[in-house]
């Protein structure tokens, strides 16, 4: 061996297959025990087509990892929705989620002691009564958990709208509802005085419930006094709307004698009328301070002893009497301070608001609000709370410790205002003097960059306004000399500071609406003022530039430009990809990939690309397609049809669609079932027509895409009789499927057979997820001998492979240092190969990352086992003396050809052990020639003919023998001098193989 850096050439080559993109799919954590499950359902008595929430808490046991939660339901739900994981106490994560109406998944990773907590939403029938059970189970390696608590969800027949209001006693700012149940319909609750027939007169106050029944407390928008008779109501909207159930009770308001009642150890403010009935009429009662000193008699009338505070001072007091108890408080003041004390507004837009903070010493009392130049209705509308004082003149606004109260004075007349700030039982006060102007005159501008907003003819326009200080704009478009001009009202309807105006270009001049707004946002008073109605149903408006103004009550604010173009500019596309099973339409569409092949219960999606088409293809796409509306259509039909077979087609309107005007596209997708109207195994055409009846075509543009439907199915993939690994760590077992990317697959293998000497039986099981088509997991074998037998066995939802398996001894390459007379030839000693493949030569710039351009030569193509002197015959003769790497390849895609140049490291990767190549490096000489010395050839002297002298032979100078450096034969009899075996040996090695062929074959 010649001592190569190994760690380095691994690692470098390593990384430069990952740059090749040599795909590695990390193997999931190994399954760990849990504590325990639990399962609750927040009501498991629900009215057709409600609604309830489930939630499983799992807690995470010791040396935990990979955890698998599943819930099915039977029947299934009409819905499930809003699933989601927390974890609590600890740290984890989500590996995969899915939520259907006939089961939830849930794969995660979590620490120990972690708490995993998963909710979802379930609605069931609408049909009653019937009942959902709920069966699931927690699974992390061998263990299995079945959750306890809550299996049911029944479903109760519907009931009708109710309220029952009992008479009862009141402060006079609230009053309690007893009952109510919103059925079907309901949707508020509602408080209402009575005129003198008894009937609703005005209502006091309302509440929109959040459970559908139950007890409510309604707060009343003002102060009631004395014996009332008051209607409680179940409306089906707002209170303006239809009275679906009402009850009538008197509600009598009880005026204590005083603000608070007396107690020993009490604290109270300076201001507050006391009272207390613990002494008898008769008792002589004294008030002392804290030292005993008298202070004053308190007279006891009707059994109730009323002290009044307001000039008194803070500190300790005593009611004492010999015949009653004593009753020892203290009197504090109450701080109050109103900030800021000026305050200045406008009385329209954002300069409108104001704060007004409120900083007490005092938990619980009532502001009394007022205005000489603001009743306490306007009051009441300034701040958006508070109840309206017995007297009609006052506000009565809870208050708390450092209390916040938002004010808008929008609509206020410009001025100024004292707003003075009391509290009902104290001497407590405080003002704010605020001054309100005039709002600046509104400002709606086009909310758009460039000012040109460019649309294809045909389409939706959308013009985006901004508005300031008004929620109202007259919008104009169009020009007399264009010969079309109109005017609209544009109102910013939800308060949000814009809105959207939307053109149907297509309908200009024609038939149908034109103007629309987006969201809650209006538009109104639409006056054609150039231009009326084409006569000829097929004229459609110019494609050019349109100007257009804004102003608001008559004053220009800004200007911009239309530019309708021709809708031919856009290239009209359709496409086809695929997404997987279990995935909701949304979710499908951010998951999907390109594929022509698409698995029963699969996504199939498509996408169309076109312009000047929807001002008539409106959000529900596939229908308006299917109708074929204004000469454009999409039809699906069958294309792999026997002799004379009449092909299916499926309905374009089974589609659930997404459009994007923006982008002018509309995405279909359709899950791959027979409900649907696909056959599986079919082929399929998909074509977009815009035909030459079609406004905006001279000729009509068809546009075809073709994918087939496909069984689920799933492969495990091996060369030969069975499955080889290595026994080694991070054994990769992967195969192919008709699935689609992010579907999930169970792999499990299991010993077969009694296990070798040093074995012991075993059962795994990993769940990986599919990419492009392929699934890869990874074992660790490194503790099972060679020779072990076992199964493995593939599972996903409606697919399913099974392989037989063996476990080898470990790749291995062994290549010792050598003479090559040519250059061309190497040996390697030995090697083991699992799964067959090649012996491969690289030179030393694969250490510097030259994964391909290092490679000198490959063997022959090597079955699975172990074999020796592998010649490998170089592609170019090597012409000095260097050191060269033997690596043991694969045959991955299992054509006995070695590709790994040729798909450029996509084929044929190395065996790997612990993440690195099986390697050996040697040295490999190349030996020089010796060249002899030149050897004169004699001179003889002149001799005479007839008396020849003798004439030795010449003696060349230092003619040395040839004396060659040790050269051992290759073993093949070709006289090359490559190092190997004999060729006796090399006949022998022959026979060995044919043999071993031969038992193969057996």
């Amino acid at each position: 061996m010649t001592g190569i850096q190994t760690d380095k050439l691994r690692s470098v080559f390593l990384a430069a297959l990952m740059v090749l993109s040599v795909a590695a799919v990390a193997s999931p954590a190994a399954a760990q025990p849990i504590d325990s499950a639990d399962r609750t359902v927040d009501q498991t008595e629900v009215n057709a087509g409600g609604s309830t929430t489930v939630t499983l808490t799992v807690e995470v046991g010791e040396d935990a990892d990979s955890i698998s939660i599943q819930d099915s339901f039977d029947p299934e739900f009409a819905e499930v929705s809003n699933l989601n994981v927390e974890f609590q106490n600890g740290d984890g994560s989500t590996v995969f989620t899915n939520a259907e109406n006939g089961s939830v998944t849930v794969a995660a990773s979590a620490d120990a002691g972690t708490t995993i907590v998963v909710t979802y939403d379930v609605t069931v029938v609408d049909e009653a009564p019937a009942t959902h059970t709920i069966s699931g189970e927690v699974v992390s390696g061998d263990q299995t958990v079945t959750p306890t608590g809550d299996t049911e969800v029944n479903v109760v027949e519907q009931v009708g709208p109710s309220i029952t209001f009992d008479g009862q006693t009141s402060a006079g700012s609230s009053v309690n509802v007893a009952s109510y149940n919103l059925g079907d319909n309901g949707s508020t609750v509602a408080v209402w005085s009575t005129d003198d027939a008894g009937n609703p007169d005005e209502v006091l106050g309302s509440v929109s419930p959040s459970s559908s029944s139950g007890s409510l407390n309604v707060a009343l928008n003002q102060q009631i006094s004395g014996t009332q008779t008051l209607v409680a109501a179940v409306h089906s909207g707002d209170t303006s709307t239809e009275i679906l159930a009402s009850d009538t009770a008197e509600v009598t308001v009880e005026t204590p004698p005083g603000d608070a009642e007396v107690v020993d150890g009490g604290t109270f403010f300076v201001g507050q009328v006391l009272y207390t009935n613990a002494y008898d009429t008769g008792d002589q009662v004294v008030l002392r301070d804290g030292d005993g000193t008298f202070q004053s008699d308190v007279p006891v009338e009707d059994g109730t002893v009323t002290l009044r505070t307001a000039n008194r001072n803070e500190g300790i007091f005593q009611l004492t009497s010999p015949t009653g108890p004593t009753i020892e408080f203290e009197l504090v003041e109450q701080d109050y301070d109103i900030s800021p004390s000026e305050v200045e507004v406008t009385n329209e837009g954002d300069g409108a608001a104001a704060e007004i903070t409120v900083a007490s010493n005092r938990g619980t009392y009532t502001h009394v609000l007022s205005s000489e130049s603001l009743s306490a209705s306007d009051l009441q509308s300034v701040l958006g709370t508070g109840t309206i004082g017995p007297e009609g003149e006052t506000l009565l606004v809870s208050g708390t410790v450092d209390q916040t109260l938002a004010a808008d004075f929008t609509g206020v007349p410009a001025g100024d205002y004292q707003i003075d700030f009391g509290v009902t039982d104290t001497t407590a006060s405080d003002t704010v003097n605020v001054s309100v102007e005039a709002a600046a005159p509104g400002q709606v501008t086009f909310d758009s960059d460039t000012k040109v907003i460019q649309e294809q003819l045909g389409d939706r326009a959308r013009i985006p306004l901004s508005f300031q200080n008004s929620d109202t704009a007259q919008l104009e478009l169009g020009s007399d000399d264009l010969r079309w001009r109109v005017s609209l009202t544009v109102t910013d309807a939800d308060d949000d500071g814009s809105a959207t105006v939307l053109v149907n270009t297509d309908n200009i001049r024609q038939t149908g609406t034109v103007f629309a707004a987006a969201g809650d946002d209006t538009v109104s008073n639409v006056e054609v003022l150039t231009g009326g109605q084409f006569t000829s149903p097929d004229r459609r408006i110019a494609a050019t530039a349109y100007p257009m103004s804004v102003s608001v009550n008559g004053d220009e604010t800004d200007v911009a430009t239309l530019s309708l173009q021709d809708p031919s500019q856009v290239e009209r596309s359709l496409s086809v990809s695929r997404a997987r099973a279990g995935l909701s339409f949304e979710d499908a569409l951010a998951n999907q990939e390109e594929s022509s092949t698409v698995a029963s219960s699969d996504w199939v999606v498509m996408e169309l690309q076109a312009a000047g088409i929807f001002g008539y293809i409106g959000e529900d796409a596939a229908a308006d397609l299917a109708a074929g509306e204004d000469g454009v259509s999409l039809s699906i039909s069958e294309t792999s049809l026997d002799r004379n077979e009449e092909g299916d087609s499926v309905d374009p309107s089974v589609f659930v669609t997404s459009v994007d005007e923006a982008s002018n596209t509309i995405t279909l997708a359709a899950k791959v079932n027979e409900a649907n109207g696909f056959e599986i195994g079919e082929t399929y055409r998909a074509t977009f027509q815009v035909a030459e009846a079609n406004p905006y075509v001279d000729a009509a543009v068809t546009r075809s895409v073709q994918f087939t439907t496909a069984p689920r199915a799933v492969s495990i993939d091996f060369a030969g009789d069975r499955l080889r690994v290595q026994q080694a760590a991070s054994q990769t077992i992967s195969g192919s499927t008709t699935m689609a990317t992010g579907t999930q697959v169970t792999v499990t293998i299991r010993s077969t057979g009694e296990s070798v000497e040093g074995g012991q039986p075993f059962l795994r099981s990993k769940t990986t997820t599919v990419q492009n088509g392929a699934w890869s997991v990874d074992f660790d074998f490194g503790d099972i001998p060679p020779g072990q037998t076992f199964t493995v066995a593939v599972r996903s939802a409606g697919a399913s492979d099974d392989a037989a398996g063996v476990v080898t001894q470990a790749a291995s390459v062994s290549m010792s240092s050598q003479i090559s007379q040519n250059g061309q030839v190497l040996l390697v000693d030995s090697v083991f190969l699992p799964n067959a493949g090649f012996v491969t030569i690289h030179d030393e710039t694969l250490q510097d990352g030259e994964t391909l351009g290092s490679v000198l030569g490959t063997s022959r193509y090597l079955p699975p086992g172990s074999h020796e002197d592998v010649r490998v015959t170089l592609d170019e003769p090597i012409e000095e003396t260097q050191n060269v790497i033997a690596m043991a390849h694969q045959d991955t895609n299992g054509n006995a050809v070695y590709d790994f140049v040729d798909q450029e490291g996509g084929a044929d990767g190395p065996y790997t052990l612990g993440g690195e190549a099986v390697t050996d490096d040697a040295q490999v000489q190349i030996p020089t020639e010796e060249t002899p010395t030149a050897t004169p050839t004699a001179t003889p002297t002149d001799t005479p003919t007839d008396t020849p002298t003798a004439t030795p032979t010449a003696t060349p100078t230092e003619t040395p023998t040839e004396t060659p450096t040790e050269t051992p034969t290759d073993g093949d009899g070709d006289g090359d001098g490559a190092p190997g075996f004999g060729l006796g040996i090399a006949v022998l090695a022959l026979l060995a193989a044919a043999l071993l062929a031969a038992r193969r074959r057996e």
